[in-house]
């Protein structure tokens, strides 16, 4: 009964496959004649169907499906045709894949070789077949995958690590196997996109999980695109301050040109604190490629502080403006302590008139705040000892501003 079970749920997979090759068939790049076709399928009876196979696959020639059926055991075929083939049958929908696929896997074991396999060994068409058994349901060959990445031991693939997807996901007994292969495959996988994929199905299935590792990839991977692929995602979704260090420490390290104009931006606008400005600006004059610099400043001479969280209460904006004063004032983008103490007994005095609930009157000290930050800048002229650059009053300003956007009009 569960066998019966099983061959009806295969079926309906192979429909399911028919029918997506069917709607994508409609799609297809090229279109050629039934006669180009027939053609085509007439050389599946030869010996060599190499050359052929690509072709049926490029043209999504479905109507090969029941000639390759007949001809699928010839015994003069490469194995790796005969793979080849057992795909193709995948993709038709053949009703005849999944037991091809089984008889295919045991018949490799007691004639691996067929006419010829290009010196691939017999695990690697056997872990080919047994992915698509997996597509149709069936994880009975999982071990084959296991088997063949100790034999190849240390090299693992994009075709491995794609059937580790399957089995992470799918079956609950391989789930640690399956972790810790993809977790070698993220550092050792020789082909850069491969260890790129590796880390996507880890961050994909367990986010949190990855971290660390992630973490490794942004600072140790020797191709730029994998560390920015680490840099997006850690910058998207945990911007700790173990994160925040890592991206301080190397914007000057990187050997990347792209890649350090990258981490200047996230400092600049993923974190956007005071202190990721002035950090930004202090590099600035190091950067050594020329494109990259000009860049740079474009945004830093454009740049605007991001706006508060809407969590944070009026009087928290208060606060974090006087701190910001004092900040700017040991930075010396403010000159004068008279004039920072001016300054911070404004914002004092606009606290004290919102804790008596008068936002009017808080307004109106805020608003003089901004004035008078706005006249010392554009004073430059004044003999006097008060200044403001360009750098603080972004800060001062706009901080101002996003205050009083909050409170109350007259």
């Amino acid at each position: 009964m569960k066998s019966k079970s099983m061959k009806i749920n295969f079926i309906i997979r192979i429909i399911f496959v028919s029918v997506l090759f069917c709607i994508s068939s409609l799609y297809s790049q090229e279109e050629i004649s039934w006669e180009e076709k027939q053609r085509l399928i007439n050389q599946l009876d030869s010996s060599d169907v190499g050359g052929v196979i690509s072709s049926l696959r490029e043209y999504n020639v479905t109507e090969a499906k029941e000639k390759i059926e007949q001809v699928f055991w010839n015994s003069n075929f490469r194995r790796s045709d005969q793979y080849g083939l057992l795909e193709l049958l995948y993709r038709f929908g053949s009703y005849l894949t999944y037991d091809y696929a089984l008889a295919y896997i045991d018949t490799l074991e007691v004639n691996p070789f067929g006419n010829n396999t290009f010196g691939l060994s017999v695990l690697y068409y056997q872990v080919l077949a047994s992915e698509i058994l997996m597509k149709l349901g069936d994880y009975s060959k999982a071990d084959l995958v296991f088997e063949y990445l100790q034999y190849e031991y240390p090299k693992i693939s994009q075709t491995e690590i794609s059937i580790l997807e399957k089995l992470l996901n799918n079956v609950p007994e391989y789930y640690e196997l399956a972790k810790t292969e993809l977790q070698r495959a993220i550092l050792e996988a020789d082909v850069n996109r491969d260890r790129y994929y590796a880390l996507e199905v880890l961050y994909n299935h367990n986010q949190q999980e990855i971290i660390p590792l992630m973490k490794q990839i942004f600072m140790e991977d020797e191709d730029p695109t994998n560390r920015l692929w680490a840099l997006d995602s850690l910058t998207i979704k945990y911007k700790d301050e173990e994160v925040h260090n890592f991206l301080k420490q190397r914007l000057s390290q990187d050997p990347d040109s792209y890649l350090r104009y990258k981490i200047a931006m996230k400092l600049l606008y993923s974190f956007g604190n005071l202190s990721d400005y002035k950090f930004v600006s202090d590099y600035l004059p190091g950067e050594q490629n020329i494109e990259i610099n000009d860049g740079l400043l474009i945004n830093i001479s454009a740049y605007k502080p991001r706006v508060p969280d809407y969590s944070a209460s009026n009087i928290d904006l208060l606060n974090s403006l006087t701190s910001i004063t004092d900040t700017i004032y040991n930075y010396n983008w403010l000159g004068d302590l008279q004039f920072k103490d001016e300054l911070q007994s404004i914002l004092q005095s606009a606290k004290t008139n919102l804790q008596k609930g008068d936002s009017l009157a808080c307004r109106v000290k805020v608003k003089e705040f901004q004035d008078l930050v706005g006249n010392v800048y554009k004073d430059s002229l004044n003999t006097d000892p008060r200044f403001v650059t360009v750098e603080g009053w972004k800060f001062l300003y706009w901080n101002a501003q996003y205050i009083l956007d909050r409170l109350s009009k007259p």
